[in-house]
């Protein structure tokens, strides 16, 4: 299984961090962590997608909003 982070940036959408998870039973939980290159605004609303794709086919697309609480990366 693939997830593909991307946000939304006054509307340039860019990929901030990719990778795999090993697959999951129904209901199971796992913690993913992304590094990413990108800079974001401490205080600033984002809006992220993320995607699960599986065998290269989308399988759920997640959209949310963070606030970095710290410069240069979302906590």
């Amino acid at each position: 299984t693939t997830l593909k982070l991307v946000v939304d940036k006054d509307g340039n959408k860019t990929e901030v961090g990719n990778g795999t998870v090993p697959a999951l039973k129904p209901y199971e939980k796992t913690k993913v962590n992304f590094s990413s290159k990108s800079i974001f605004e401490k205080g600033k609303e984002y809006a992220f997608t993320l995607t699960i794709l599986s065998k290269g086919k989308i399988v759920s697309t997640y959209n949310f909003k963070k606030t970095p609480l710290v410069a240069n990366g979302v906590e």
